[in-house]
């Protein structure tokens, strides 16, 4: 009865929030709406910040432009402007399924989305101009169509098998000229998810005691193991991502933290907003997250 309950009060928190943050606070939005990701049990996503982000331009080829609010991209004559973006991807365990790219433009056209190519890491956002950028690498994603002022997402799981740094370059095509939200906006930054399929480890068989040893049983843990697969949205660590995780982020909901996913900071960023909300909504479940096995003393 405690469950139905709290399953029922966590839908009417979630219809309150939803339409205050639509109203105008924070929210990482897809599509214009909010949606929830299926997530199938031993599946997960990691949610990405960037960790670099610029763009270079050919008219001021000595120019930086990484403390900018935007990234450009442009393929006019004489005016070429690639954008650069970096992503810093760790403790994904487990195969890649999915990995994709959200931009938010600033402007009000109906452009073409970018044409994304990977690219060297050798670059830093406060150095990098367009005499030093590195070159073109792979082409991970075709231009197309885009709504005004929507979100596009660009699919790069060809890019990303797992763990490590990615460098992307954001460019044009067809004459066009437009800029993205960098990192540095408050509202609607650049974001990378990836979803994968976690690994299930084959436990170490245990070695047979001798007929002179004595097993000692160890202290039964308190809290969630150690070696369980952490779920993003769980701020308590159950195993579930329930109404119980949305009330640890709405009792900490703007504020500044250091306490990550313990205070509903599901992204790590240092401040629990719409951003960790949209998390907690993506992975809204009611069945646990299955535990790594541990191993017993035979």
């Amino acid at each position: 009865m405690k469950g139905s309950i709290a399953t029922v009060v966590a839908f009417f928190a979630l219809g309150i929030v939803t339409l205050g943050i639509i109203a105008g606070k924070t929210l990482v939005l897809q599509g214009g709406r909010l949606i929830p990701q299926a997530q199938t049990r031993g599946t997960f996503s990691g949610y990405y910040l960037p960790s670099a982000d610029s763009f270079v331009s050919q008219e001021k080829p000595s120019e930086n432009n990484g403390s900018l609010n935007y990234i450009q991209a442009d393929d006019r004559k004489g005016k070429i402007k690639e954008g650069y973006i970096k992503f810093e991807i760790n403790d994904i365990q487990g195969k890649v399924t999915k990995a994709i790219i959200r931009l938010v433009a600033t402007d009000n056209d109906i452009k073409n989305s970018p044409v994304v190519y990977l690219t060297s890491n050798n670059w830093s956002e406060t150095e990098i101009n367009y005499s030093n950028k590195p070159s073109r690498g792979q082409k991970i994603a075709e231009a197309g169509k885009r709504e005004v002022r929507r979100p596009i997402t660009i699919d790069v799981t060809s890019a990303i098998n797992g763990n490590g740094v990615y460098s992307f370059i954001i460019a044009s095509e067809n004459f066009n000229s437009v800029k993205y939200n960098s990192r540095e906006v408050n509202l609607n930054k650049p974001t990378l998810t990836v979803t994968y399929i976690a690994m299930t480890p084959t436990p170490s068989p245990s070695p047979s005691p001798t007929a002179t040893s004595t097993l000692t049983p160890s202290p039964t843990a308190v809290g969630p193991s150690p070696t369980s697969q952490f779920k993003p949205g769980d701020a308590n660590g159950d195993g579930l991502v329930d109404g119980v995780d949305y009330s640890i982020w709405q009792a900490n909901y703007g504020k500044a933290t250091n306490d990550n996913y313990k205070s509903g900071d599901f992204n790590g960023d240092g401040k629990v907003d719409g951003a960790d909300y949209y998390i907690w909504f993506s992975n809204y479940s009611a069945t646990p997250t299955p535990s790594l096995p541990a191993s017993t003393p035979t």
